[in-house]
Order: C-alpha cells, then sequence, then structure tokens
C-alpha cells in the first residue's frame, strides 16, 4: 500500500510541475539590418512546447524578417 501511495505521488507531482510560463522574444528585422519591431509574448507549457509555440512566430514578410526564441 505504501509503495502504491509513493508511486501515485510521484506520478502527480510528475505531471504538475512540467507545465509552466515561457517567455518568447520576437525581433523584427529589415534588410538593411535596422530593429523595427520587438515583440514579447508568454507561453505557458512545457518547454519543449513552448519553443515550437515561439519558433511558430518567424516569419518573412516582404522584406521584413522576424525571429523569435525563448528567453
Amino acid at each position: 500500500m505504501k509503495k502504491m501511495l509513493l508511486v501515485a505521488l510521484v506520478g502527480i507531482a510528475g505531471l504538475t510541475s512540467c507545465s509552466k510560463d515561457y517567455t518568447c522574444t520576437c525581433v523584427s528585422v529589415l534588410p538593411d539590418g535596422s530593429q523595427t519591431n520587438t515583440e514579447t509574448k508568454t507561453i505557458s507549457g512545457t518547454k519543449d512546447g513552448a519553443e515550437k509555440k515561439c519558433k511558430a512566430f518567424d516569419n518573412v514578410n516582404g522584406q521584413v524578417t522576424t525571429t523569435c526564441q525563448l528567453d
């Protein structure tokens, strides 16, 4: 019974401790290298999931290139 309780507690702790808030910073740059905009976004989840969501904000729109990364 004690072993089952210990396994259950470890399992619950493992599920709740992985999710947290991450800051994603996106910087937009013109072809001449001048910075046009910096924006931060808060992403909740696991680190791997947050990195994927942050990278999904990368964009090339005309001549403006936006690159995002977790802080």
